[in-house]
């Protein structure tokens, strides 16, 4: 049975039960009054529903055991419309905020990743238990991205790996120090002039990507666990160079100088140096104050360590007394190669003779009683061999400049004898390249001497430089444009073959009544002058 109440107020003292629905009016259809309950509104039945609104669009049930259920994208608000709570899709819960959403716990326990759009900020500390250990750039516990910034310290427990080709490590701001990945053979490039120091600043080493310094404020130690210090390979590097070079040497007792892998060794033993080799030793020494050199000996020796009674022993041909030469009689000391190396003596006379050539003369030199003189009348034909250098010599009588025989190159004398209408180069005397100009058309080859084009360009050509047969060293080919040449229609001169033009395939000239002169300077290659 349903009760009504007319239009107005009710008051109830009592409990008011209800096993049916309850409609609240203000008297129209639209059930739009009020229901007041000073206690407890109690609905006894599971999956009561709350109905909202004229349509019933919004609805708040009941859900057992559980909790209660607003119904599909609808909104729990706080305060105006901007803030409020709800399901924006199956499975997702939205917060919205128009300013802020402010979380204030001891601790906030999130289990499931968090997918943020803007930007993170943390009063505190950032810090994730996760121990996955990083192999790439998308698996370890704190991936980012992009780029990664710190205003202090970073402190990393095992490796920092780099792993981007390329990748740069860099220390400091004003004066960076960087390392950089060289992507090719396993190497890391210290930028040039940049110092890896150690211990403080005056201990360091440096490149300049052409020479490595080690520089020390004290002493550089070199500490080799195989008993060594030595080059890449055999005979790469000096000990020091012309103008930079050693100042000292110390070896300890028993030290050896071996030349080209005991060849020649120098050892030291009990204050002896023996000089010996791969054979038996060939010299040993003992240098005390005994050392002594006789008069007019040839011979030097200047003490340069008195405490230890050492004496240094050398050659001084200034200290030997002058004598009047008499090349027919005198003698001189030389090394017989055909008798052991052995130290022997020689006629000035019979040296003379040996050196222009013994008894056959064929080197245009003649020698009596020691005395050398030039003889052209001996010279062998079998000398000129098959053909004349302009860099081979010819003997002459100088009698212009006075200087009586004298030599001369016969590319020299070719330039001396060339007149008018001939050209000398490298000794080959020719006719000049002067003769009757060469009219010349789109693809063809230049002759030598004087080529040019007739009448006005009307398009771009190409012309060419022989290869075969191939040109002469020296040959010159001088080329002149027309009327008409500019920007668009050029003249291409281009070299054949492997041949090249100041090592460039090709020349465009450009301006109307251009010239260039092209000289065969060596096989292959041709020079602009």
């Amino acid at each position: 049975m349903a009760y009504k109440f007319s239009v107005g107020t009710r008051v109830l003292s009592g409990n008011l039960v209800v096993s049916g629905n309850i409609s609240a009016s203000g008297g129209g259809p639209d059930h739009n009054g009020d229901i007041t309950c000073a206690d407890d509104f109690v609905f006894s039945s599971d999956a009561a529903v709350v109905n909202f609104g004229v349509d019933k669009d919004v609805t708040l049930t009941h859900v057992a055991d559980t909790g209660l259920l607003l119904n599909s994208t609808r909104q729990l608000q706080f305060g105006d419309d901007g803030t409020y709570i709800f399901q924006s899709s199956d499975g997702v819960l939205d917060l919205v905020a128009d300013t802020e959403i402010e979380i204030n716990a001891t601790t906030v326990d999130i289990n499931g990743a968090i997918d943020a759009s803007s930007t993170i900020t943390a009063g505190g500390i950032i810090k994730t238990d996760d121990t996955t250990e990083a192999t790439s750039t998308t698996d370890g516990s704190l991936q980012t991205d992009g780029g990664l910034s710190v205003a202090k310290s970073a402190v990393i427990g095992d490796d920092l790996d780099l792993l981007s080709n390329a990748a740069i490590f860099k220390v400091g701001s004003d004066q960076p120090w960087t390392l950089t990945h060289a992507n090719a053979s396993n190497t890391a490039v210290v930028t040039a002039d940049h110092r890896l120091a150690f211990g403080d600043a005056g201990d360091y080493i440096t490149g300049d990507g052409t020479d490595i310094s080690v520089v020390s404020s004290a002493d550089i130690i070199l500490s080799a666990a195989g008993a060594n210090v030595k080059p890449a390979s055999d005979d790469q590097a000096a000990l020091g160079v012309a103008g930079t070079a050693w100042s000292d040497l110390f070896l300890a007792s028993g030290g050896v100088i071996n030349f080209d892998s005991g060849d020649v060794t120098l050892t030291h033993t009990n204050d002896v140096l023996t000089i010996g080799g791969s054979s038996s030793p060939t010299l040993t020494a003992t240098l005390t104050n005994a050392l002594s050199k006789a008069s007019n000996s040839g011979l030097a020796m200047t003490s340069f360590n008195g405490s230890a009674a050492v004496s240094d022993l050398a050659v001084d041909l200034d200290s030997l007394s002058a004598a009047a030469v008499d090349v027919a009689a005198d003698s001189i000391a030389i090394i017989d190669a055909n008798d052991s190396n052995g130290s022997r003596k020689e006629s000035v006379s019979d040296f003379a003779a040996a050196l222009v050539g013994g008894g056959s003369k064929v080197y245009g030199l003649d020698s009596t009683s020691g005395l050398i003189k030039m003889d052209i009348s001996t010279l062998s034909t079998a000398l000129t061999g098959s053909g004349i250098d302009g860099m081979d010599l010819l003997a002459l009588d100088d009698v212009a400049g006075g200087s009586g025989q004298s030599k001369i190159t016969v590319a020299g004398l070719a330039a001396k004898m060339a007149g008018a209408g001939l050209t000398a180069v490298n000794g080959v005397l020719r006719t000049d390249a002067g003769g009757t100009p060469n009219a010349i058309v789109n693809g063809e080859q230049l002759s030598e001497g004087w080529n040019y084009l007739t009448g006005t360009l009307a398009g771009a050509i190409t012309l060419g430089l022989p290869q075969a047969p191939a040109p002469t060293v020296g040959d010159t080919y001088y080329f002149k444009a027309g009327p008409g040449v500019d920007g668009t229609r050029t003249v291409t001169i281009a070299a054949s073959g492997a041949h090249k033009i100041d090592n460039e395939s090709s020349i465009v000239l450009e301006s109307p009544y251009g010239a260039i002169s092209l000289v065969y300077m060596v096989s292959g290659s041709w020079s602009i002058f």
